[in-house]
């Protein structure tokens, strides 16, 4: 009786979600050959409605990279700059088209070596960069998950037709064991939630329509990233009988299977035995039950498969930190190192260590530290002084021939970036506001102006420019004025117009790590 009222009901709410009219879409230029993504044609023209200062912010972002724009008409909406509701609805509706032409799927986490230990290891690496600069989340989930967000205000039927279309496929193929990086879904999990809470009835969930529209986020699972945060939804919706029963049932469901992705697996442990904990605590009762055990096997399953070298369990060792926790959820019968021992092995992430591979690396960050070797004078450390004519020189000469570095062991262009951005970025940490400081910052930001990278890795290059910014908050701007670079100009006018956005940029997944790169 149960499967017919939920299949009745599953119908009810296709119907539903399906028929909501599609909104219309605003005419806007055609995407730019030159701009893939943007839009070749300026906005209406100003008009009391329709500020300047946005309508040329806009058209500018149009021009700039895919990450930048998007970012730059979300930024315009979320400022509240925006008033008029259908000028409003046509930059979100543009954003989102823009999304298209983001380049990485979606935010990424460090799924290689110890809790403490991990960012260490990938420190001098481009797996690092990459990770520092996904922190911004300029990737395609997270800024469609702004856009759900900003939908959800105003349209939240569109809102919600958008998550139900998605229905938790996200496209995560395993990562294999040499990967060292893995996904971080999280984001669009709690947007989810949002819409969940804002679209319902209590009827609704009484009869659980809800539940309906949720559970294909918990079915769809395909990494064991998605584990935690899918928990944490059913979690935070059990507001009726069939609601919970809907829920647990599709949680127990998806997890107990192998992922074949011991990358992430091992990875993936932020929460899920804490949540899991809440979820089956209290009296017990059949659905408890069900994903108590299978919670249980879905360990089983990935444990005992092909696990990664770093990975590996063998058997005189103690039984990982995890499985311990994991252990207290089911005393009466809880693994042992004989059920989790590896039977095998397949590999382990392969990493090139630039300061490592580039022969000249080391040499120029011995000179660097060299040349902020800082005197000490009453016990005191303090800074050359900048009117030191010798010291000045070999500032300028190191500066330079870092600059003309060609790279003489197969160098990247990344790694090239890398190399001169850390060796510059260190130099200008010895170095007090004054003429020598603006220099190095004014050929730092000729060399980033110029990199290939913003093409290529965009979320890279813009965080080796938050990392000048950093260094030197004072000038850049002024300097950074005199590039005629269209992302650089963006970035200016959208401090200018809509506020500083770097308070808000989330730091490196480790800044102390982060640090420890730079000579």
């Amino acid at each position: 009786m149960y499967q017919l009222k939920a299949c009745i009901v599953s119908l009810v709410l296709l119907t539903f979600v399906l028929c909501v009219p599609a909104q219309k879409v605003s005419p806007t230029a055609k995407p730019s050959p030159d701009a893939p993504g943007t839009s070749a044609e300026p906005s209406p023209r100003p008009t009391p409605e329709r500020r300047r200062e946005i309508v040329d912010l806009l058209n500018d972002a149009r021009l700039a990279a895919p990450e930048l724009a998007v970012d730059t008409f979300l930024r315009v909406v979320e400022s509240k700059k925006v008033t008029a509701p259908a000028w409003r609805k046509e930059i979100i509706e543009e954003a989102l088209r823009m999304t298209d032409d983001v380049q990485y799927p979606m935010p990424m986490r460090p799924a290689y070596g110890g809790k403490v230990e991990r960012n260490n290891e990938l420190l001098d690496t481009e797996e690092f960069v990459l990770l520092a600069g996904l922190a911004a989340k300029l990737d395609r989930l997270s800024l469609k998950s702004r856009v759900i967000a900003l939908l959800l205000e105003t349209e939240p039927a569109r809102a919600k037709q958008m998550i139900f279309q998605m229905r938790g496929d996200l496209e995560l193929k395993p990562r294999s064991c040499e990967d060292a990086l893995t996904y971080a879904p999280e984001d669009i999990y709690s947007v989810v939630a949002q819409v969940a809470k804002a679209t319902f009835t209590e009827q609704q969930i009484a009869d659980g329509q809800r539940a309906l529209f949720v559970a294909p986020w918990i079915e769809n699972i395909q990494s064991p990233r998605q584990i935690s945060p899918a928990l944490d939804l059913v979690q935070q919706l059990q507001g009726s009988a069939v609601e919970r029963q809907i829920l647990f049932n599709a949680a127990a469901g998806a997890i107990d299977r192998n992922f074949k992705d011991d990358r992430s697996f091992t990875y993936a442990w932020d929460g899920i035995t804490a949540r899991t904990g809440k979820l089956i605590a209290g009296d017990s009762d059949p659905l408890k039950s069900s994903l108590k055990n299978a919670f249980r096997g879905m360990l089983l399953k990935n444990l005992t498969g092909t696990r990664c070298t770093d990975n590996a369990i063998k058997k005189d060792d103690p039984l990982p930190d995890y499985i311990e926790d994991a252990n207290k959820l089911f005393p009466e019968k809880p693994l042992t190192i004989e059920d989790v021992v590896t039977s095998e092995v397949a590999g382990t992430a392969k990493l090139t260590h630039i300061l490592k591979k580039s022969t000249m690396a080391l040499r120029f960050r011995d000179e660097s530290i060299a040349l902020r070797d800082t005197p000490i004078v009453n016990n005191k450390r303090v800074n050359h002084d900048v009117n030191d004519l010798e010291w000045v020189s070999r500032v300028n000469e190191y500066v330079d021939r870092v600059l003309s570095f060609d790279g003489v062991d197969g160098e990247t262009e990344s790694e090239m970036l890398f190399l001169k951005a850390a060796m510059l970025g260190g130099t200008l940490s010895g170095i007090e506001p004054g003429d020598l400081r603006k220099s190095i910052v004014r050929k730092y930001l000729r060399l980033l102006s110029a990199s290939t990278l913003q093409k290529t890795s965009f979320v890279e290059w813009r965080w080796w420019l938050a990392d000048l910014r950093g260094r030197d908050p004072e000038s850049f701007d002024e300097i950074a004025a005199e590039f005629p670079n269209t992302n650089l100009k963006v970035m200016l006018v959208v401090k200018k117009v809509l506020g500083d956005p770097n308070k808000k940029t989330p730091p490196p997944p480790d800044a102390k790590a982060a640090e420890a790169t730079k000579p």
